[in-house]
């Protein structure tokens, strides 16, 4: 960082490289970061990071969190150091609100070493922070974390980069839920451990294991689907394993199990809540070892397949119950994934989904162009869809093909018009929803500009982050 970035003067110009700098693992060229800087009286200057240089890069500072956050809004950024020497309340929520703006920018903390052991400081580092460092500032460590955390951008960008266009269309929303958990898979897409996708039936979770696969260095090689619940018990472990010839009654030949397939790539193991307890002490063995052994063999064969596993069913509860071997669980459960219900993604991804999926199905059974009524988007914001995605695509689907009509009505698809006003809930729940729809028209009468929004519903800014943060809002 240029000794620029301790003048009094912010502006939004480049910093020139600098004679030395550090040398950061991969290189720096052309990477953009925010400076974070936060102002304190005279006798509290913040560390300058004077001598701290970041070759070839592009580097803006703030001294307030309004200025941080007009900064992220107006530029792209990759990397993100907020240099704190002094931390209270206002501070610490100054920087959840500049760290959750935009969550793809790598954020190092730095900070005084006591400030570690403060409860609120530990929960924010953990949840937003890519790393941090304490004071003194040592440049060759701080040198390798900004390498690391550049690195890591540019493999999440790439990754980004390669992801296949009939993938790309098929995830459809843009619901802060939905994109929370698209966050987290680009994330768990970076690793190789287990992860387990928890959510409703038919809420798209093979969709999602196959955007982790396809986001991850095995992404060249096949995507390895099983549906444990659909296995005959009698073939589940050949079918996953591999046989011999010879095994048992008309095993003719021998057969590479899904596993083996899946070496060096990866393997869905959808409804793993279904898959029999022996078999179950088979996954363990090779989560634990990489190896498998075909039925009707002695031979260990090494396969290195990722794990992805999915679930509708509690597994807490069913190893409770004895359903479900703990040790199992814990080894798939190393990056837990909950997948949003489509009544939790809201009415607007509904609405996206539906009509990609109409147009989808007159355009493949060359139909007239079609589109929903106004009342019929209405009700299928306010319905429940027990059967998620899946049941909204069903609906669809008949509704294309079924309707003599160029405009889908409710009764195309399924829906009472009356739902809506029969539908009872609790009073807090309906004082949730009008207070979230509140903020959701506010933001959007103002561009997602917050301050104007917080004037309009006549609260602080403040209180107003908090709600964004409790109804899960991404402005």
């Amino acid at each position: 960082m240029d000794k620029q970035l301790v003048n009094d003067a912010y502006d939004y110009q480049p910093v020139a490289e600098p004679a030395s700098s550090i040398s950061a693992a991969g290189g720096m060229k052309d990477a953009h970061i925010i400076y974070f800087r936060p102002k304190v009286s005279d006798d509290l200057a913040t560390p300058d990071l004077e001598n701290v240089h970041v070759m070839n890069n592009h580097v803006h500072a703030a001294t307030d969190a309004q200025h941080a956050i007009q900064l992220i809004a107006s530029k792209k950024f990759q990397l993100g150091i907020a240099a704190c020497h002094f931390l209270d309340d206002r501070i610490l929520d100054e920087l959840k609100q500049i760290f959750t703006r935009d969550e793809s920018i790598l954020w190092i903390l730095l900070l005084p070493k006591a400030f570690v052991d403060n409860p609120r400081v530990a929960s924010l580092i953990s949840h937003y922070c890519f790393d941090y460092h304490t004071y003194p500032v040592e440049i060759e460590r701080l040198g390798i974390i900004l390498g690391h955390a550049l690195g890591m951008t540019r493999l999440r960008n790439k990754t980004a980069g390669a992801i296949p266009k009939a993938t790309q269309t098929r995830l459809i929303g843009k619901s802060p839920a939905f994109k929370k958990i698209l966050m987290k898979c680009a994330k768990a897409a970076q690793v190789d451990a287990p992860a387990l996708l928890i959510g409703e039936s038919g809420t798209g979770k093979e969709l999602l294991a196959n955007y982790i696969h396809d986001h991850s260095a095995r992404a060249d090689k096949p995507f390895i689907a099983v549906n444990c619940a659909a296995l005959p018990a009698s073939l589940i472990q050949s079918e996953l394993f591999g046989h011999e010839k010879g095994a048992f009654t008309g095993a003719n030949s021998r057969r590479i199990g899904r596993f083996e397939e899946a070496h060096e790539s990866t393997i869905f193991l959808d409804e793993i809540g279904d898959l029999p307890l022996d078999m179950q002490v088979i996954l363990l063995r090779f989560l634990e070892t990489k190896t498998i052994e075909r039925l009707g063999s002695t031979q260990t064969i090494q396969a290195n397949a990722r794990v992805i596993a999915a679930t509708h069913v509690n597994l807490e509860q069913a190893v409770k119950e004895g359903r479900f071997r703990e040790d199992l669980y814990y080894r798939l459960n190393v990056l837990p994934l909950d997948v949003p219900n489509l009544q939790t993604r809201g009415a607007q991804d509904i609405k996206q989904l539906a009509e990609f999926y109409l147009n989808r199905y007159t355009r493949e059974n060359d139909l007239k162009k079609k589109k929903f009524s106004s009342t019929t988007l209405q009700l299928m914001g306010q319905h429940d869809w027990s059967g998620n995605i899946r049941e909204l695509i069903n609906r669809v689907c008949n509704a294309a093909i079924m309707s003599d009509s160029m405009i889908i009505t409710p009764q195309d698809m399924g829906l009472d018009r009356r739902e809506g006003e029969r539908r009872l809930m609790p009073l807090a729940e309906a004082r949730n929803r009008a207070e979230k729809a509140a903020i959701l028209n506010a933001l959007t009468h103002c561009n997602n500009n917050v301050s104007r929004a917080a004037a309009i519903l006549e609260t602080s800014r403040s209180s107003l982050y908090r709600l964004l943060e409790k109804y899960d809002i991404t402005p």
